[in-house]
């Protein structure tokens, strides 16, 4: 079932651009849920004919979607060396109309997140956090309309991504007074920041409890955040008071469905979401046709051109 799904996904993808209709005849179906995976599983199956023939010169190769890293172990010829990594790139690009791009074999180089980099002296393989030079480090700023558990969330997660991506306690040092002093230029309190520091360290050095959840089932609520709103305790309360224990009512954990099941008892979670800002009125999604001149009228020119 799963496999005649993905025949009539991949070869029934339709869209639309202005007032055009167009059927995508080749590649993987753009846009679909299941295309990284699909993509992904399409080229590895002729990877792993082609990683049987370089176990001895590519012990180590992994690849997530498009970027690809390996372990190269030269051969003492050489001339032998080039032919094989000749050979390599060639099987790579034989297969499909996928076309792969390498960059040349070195000590350094970095791959997703990472930057890799080997220690021929001592044998061992280094990584720390890469960071692109044009980065701008745009972090969301702190009189933005968010929920404050976003500021939160972004602060800890940046610095546990910082302790997970780095080996050394010098390199982590780094990036963590980096981090630092980029909120502080983007109007963050310090000693906010410094107090979402200690709660990531803390996080990260507690070992995760394999209790068994006995929280009841959420239901959520997505409203828009608004800083002047009332609270999320104050909503919640709202549920429990008039939803979960109705006034002169039975509580809500005890009605039954149609086919006899409880309700049960039920928690609320507040989910917001960002309102609407300038950019979202300055960079729509949805493309603006000029009047009087659809999409169809242009192509219809270039093809009688």
């Amino acid at each position: 079932a799963i496999i005649n799904g993905l025949d009539i996904l991949m070869r029934n993808n339709f869209f639309k651009f202005g007032d055009t209709y167009w059927h995508q005849l080749t590649g993987t179906a753009m846009g679909t849920p299941p295309a990284p995976d699909y993509a992904t599983l399409y080229f590895g199956i002729h990877e792993l004919s082609i990683l049987r023939d370089f176990q001895q010169v590519l012990p180590f190769y992994r690849r997530y979607i498009d970027d690809g890293f390996g372990i190269w172990v030269h051969d003492n010829d050489p001339d032998r060396d080039q032919r094989l990594w000749d050979i390599f790139q060639d099987k790579m690009n034989s297969f499909g109309k996928l076309e792969w791009t390498f960059e040349p074999r070195c000590n350094q180089i970095p791959f997703l997140d990472l930057l890799i980099s080997t220690r021929p002296k001592t044998g061992t393989i280094h990584y720390t956090l890469y960071e692109k030079a044009l980065n701008l480090y745009q972090y969301l700023p702190l009189h933005s309309t968010h929920a404050p558990s976003n500021f939160r969330g972004f602060v800890i997660g940046m610095v546990t991504r910082i302790i997970r991506l780095t080996r050394t306690h010098q390199d982590r040092l780094t990036a963590v007074k980096k981090l630092y002093w980029r909120l502080i230029a983007r109007g963050y309190n310090p000693t906010t920041v410094r107090k979402l520091f200690q709660d990531a360290f803390t996080r990260i050095n507690q070992p995760r409890s394999r209790r068994r959840d006995t929280t009841p089932p959420a239901v959520y609520l997505h409203v828009p955040f608004h800083p002047h709103d009332i609270t999320p305790h104050q909503i919640q309360h709202l549920f429990e008071d008039t939803v979960q224990h109705p006034p002169k009512e039975p509580p809500l954990s005890t009605l039954e469905n149609m086919n006899g099941f409880q309700f049960g008892p039920h928690r609320l979670v507040v989910a917001y979401h960002r309102p609407h800002n300038l950019k979202n009125l300055l960079f729509p999604r949805q493309l603006r046709e000029p009047e009087g001149k659809p999409c169809s009228v242009i192509l219809t020119a270039l093809k009688d051109a």
